[in-house]
């Protein structure tokens, strides 16, 4: 079981991925993604 710092970390680790643009899945994920809104006060913290 890990940790709850390592479960966080690694959740909010997901979210630069999940941004369509040149440092999330961007053109790489066409097809494979469906496009995902990041609500503002979710990219702000």
């Amino acid at each position: 079981m890990w940790t709850i710092r390592r479960y966080l970390t690694m959740l909010m680790g997901e979210i630069p991925r999940l941004t369509n643009d040149e440092n999330g899945y961007g053109p790489r994920g066409h097809g494979f993604l469906t496009h995902v809104d990041i609500p503002d006060e979710v990219e702000a913290a």
